[in-house]
């Protein structure tokens, strides 16, 4: 629950407060400088007035009094006759009858002009005046009392008995003010005695009303006490104009006519910032005028008792003096069995009981109540059931005798969260510790099993060496002699070299897979065009014999090894030469761009392609999509290819479409991402 105070300032958070506070300096003079100019002009212009300083248009007071008066008092009255549906404040009672006889007679005395009706309107107008200021004037008496009219069920009845009085003393007044009050508005004469002391004292009452209002706005800061203020002294300024001047439709005149009319605007102000704290708070416009007119003593009661929290005041022999409804329902004790009981025989057990009673006598030295303090400790309920509760305790002096107030709070379900949170935080930690544990047994055994398998397909590719040596060295012999054998067996001896050196190529390959995660090297800043350029120049030969051109771009330089790397591109462009077309000129074109730290690589050729459905298979070792008759190889090289980029941090796949060519795509870290993965 927000006090009148609150309210506003939510009603203005960030920029608001300052754009608001721009416009009340802007505006704040007004009241006093149209006061000024009146009494100017009343005192510069001639007792007689020259037609060329007159104009006076039925048609046209009529539509300004509509349009900035009626329509602005009418949303007042509205309003405020809501928000004394919901809270049957006194107050904006007055203020809602009061603003509808502001906009009545203007609007009914301007209706009524016609030549030889001057008194009537006159007397109309004056009347009606003076009755909406005697109204806003009890408004603002009443709107620090706090006095409540009615019951729920009658304040509609209230309501439409007060507006209805408005309008029937206005129709009165209308239909037979002429026959039974004195004249107001005398032509040979001009204005009487009684109208000057009728409109002299609506204008005194506007003008105390809106200082009665402003000093309200400073002690609450709402927007709308201080655009309504504004709006009665202009009124009021507005009603000395109409007192001072010499005839209708001279220049005093208009000057008063337009201050009562920026008074409407006023109004208008008053209810939009009504409206937009409505909107921030999300509320109601009425809920919002019921909490400005609240008294202090309403809004600390209205506190009290719609608070979640049990409010409980102490004298200072520990007497309750104050038991909210939250207490009620925290302790089971209804209010009347509370009050005048010792706090501690209701609510503290017995183990606990020292610990309040220390906690509420402790004060300062200087007798003068120290900041706030929460505690937590144990409460007991009628029922005798024992629950935590977080208290808050402080004192203070009323009429120089000492009070404590205790806001307490159950906290048992934070409890129950708090216990619950810490056993899911020890179940979890468990559960973690466990998992990490799995996983580096886990990694331990793939990391030797991996190396294992490194050691074996070394070992076994260096062992095998050997007696493949002695078969290519018992073939060459053969084939030194084989004009002695027959022609059969110089085939046998043909196939059998040739099985050897394939098999020697395969061992030399797997040798190469398995050394590249044994041979460990420190990565250093290495440019990819001093790679390519190198491998292009190995592969000279290669490449002239297929007539390729190799076009090669701007490249990265990444942190790497320059061994690893070299072997990388080797095979990719050994590969593009290799799986080229015949029937087309071979052109191989190398580039890359980098992007979020990476460097994406593309090798693009128009060679014979390959079906992407066999993307996987191609960089697994051994795997061929071609007879080795066809196109001469182990099948190991983009296996060979894979397995350096993933051990520098990145990728490598290939997009293709056969017949028209490939394109592999590396991606390797820049210098500073490989940092970050190696630390």
């Amino acid at each position: 629950m927000n006090s009148a105070t609150g309210e506003i300032q939510s009603g203005n958070s960030g920029k608001g407060p300052e754009k608001a506070g721009t416009l009340r300096k802007l505006f704040g003079p007004v009241p006093f400088l149209f006061f000024m100019l009146i009494l100017s002009l009343h005192f510069m212009l001639p007792d007689r007035l020259g037609p060329e300083l007159m104009f006076d248009s039925f048609f046209v007071v009529f539509l300004l009094n509509v349009l900035f008066v009626f329509i602005s008092s009418f949303a007042v009255a509205y309003l405020a006759g809501r928000a004394y549906m919901g809270s049957g404040n006194i107050s904006l009672l007055f203020l809602g009858t009061g603003a509808l006889a502001i906009g009545l007679s203007n609007c009914l005395s301007s209706w009524l002009v016609q030549p030889g009706r001057e008194n009537l309107v006159i007397t109309v107008h004056n009347c009606g005046v003076l009755l909406a200021g005697i109204l806003h004037f009890e408004g603002a008496v009443f709107a620090s009392s706090g006095i409540l009219l009615g019951t729920r069920m009658k304040r509609k009845t209230y309501l439409l008995l007060a507006y209805a009085f408005v309008i029937a003393i206005l129709l009165l007044l209308a239909l037979f003010s002429q026959k039974i009050l004195p004249p107001f508005f005398v032509p040979s004469i001009g204005p009487t005695p009684v109208r000057q002391m009728v409109l002299g004292s609506a204008m005194i009452l506007f003008a105390v009303t809106g200082f009665l209002f402003l000093a309200r706005h400073r002690r609450s800061e709402s927007d709308f006490y201080y655009w309504y203020s504004l709006a009665l002294l202009l009124f009021a300024a507005g009603l000395l104009g109409i007192f001072l001047q010499r005839a209708m439709g001279g220049p005093i005149g208009w000057a008063g006519r337009s201050a009562q009319f920026l008074a409407g605007v006023f109004f208008f102000i008053a209810v939009l910032r009504a409206f937009k704290t409505a909107r921030t708070r999300k509320s109601a416009v009425n809920e919002v005028l019921f909490e400005i007119f609240k008294s202090p003593r309403q809004l600390y009661a209205t506190l009290v008792n719609t608070t979640s929290d049990a409010v409980i005041v102490i004298d200072e022999e520990e007497r309750v003096l104050l038991w909210n409804p939250a207490a009620e329902k925290m302790f089971g004790y209804r209010v009347e069995e509370a009050l005048g009981e010792s706090l501690f025989r209701l609510i503290s057990p017995e183990h606990h009981s020292g610990t309040l009673d220390r906690a509420i006598r402790t004060r300062s030295e200087s007798g003068v109540l120290e900041e706030s303090r929460k505690i937590e400790l144990s409460a007991k309920q009628k029922s005798g059931e024992i629950f935590p509760v977080e208290v808050s305790i402080s004192h203070a002096s009323i009429s120089k005798q000492p009070i404590c107030t205790l806001i307490l709070r159950d906290i048992t379900e934070h409890k129950r969260a708090d216990e619950e949170i810490r056993e899911s935080e020890a179940k979890y930690r468990r559960l973690f510790d466990e998992l990490e544990l799995r996983v580096k047994e886990r990694t331990a055994e793939l990391e030797l099993k991996n190396q294992e398998l490194q050691e074996f397909a070394f070992v076994a590719s260096h062992d095998l060496t050997e007696p493949l040596r002695k078969i290519q060295t018992f073939g060459s012999m053969l084939g030194k002699v084989s004009d002695r054998l027959d022609e059969h067996s110089r085939d046998y001896v043909s196939r059998m070299v040739g099985a050897a050196n394939r098999m020697q190529e395969l061992l030399d390959a797997l040798l190469r897979y398995s050394r590249i995660g044994t041979r460990v090297r420190d990565f250093i800043p290495t440019k990819l065009d001093d790679i390519v350029q190198e491998v292009a120049a190995d592969l000279e030969v290669s490449i002239l014999n297929v007539g390729a051109r190799l076009e090669i771009g701007p490249l990265a330089t990444v942190m790497g090894d320059p061994h690893q790397l070299r072997q990388l591109f080797q095979n990719l462009i050994a590969n593009a030469v290799k799986y080229h077309r015949s029937e087309v000129k071979t052109i191989i074109k190398i580039h890359g761009e980098e992007h979020g730290g990476n460097f994406h690589l593309l090798l693009e050729d128009n060679g014979i392609g390959f079906d992407e459905k066999y993307l996987e298979k191609i960089f697994q070792p051994f795997q061929r999509l071609h007879g080795r008759k066809e196109y001469p190889g182990t099948g190991i090289g983009l296996a060979i290819c894979r397995k350096i980029v993933g051990r520098h941090g990145g990728t490598i796949t290939a997009r293709s479409v056969p017949g028209k060519g490939s394109t592999f795509i590396v991606s390797l870290p820049m210098a500073k991402k490989r940092d970050e993965l190696l630390n």
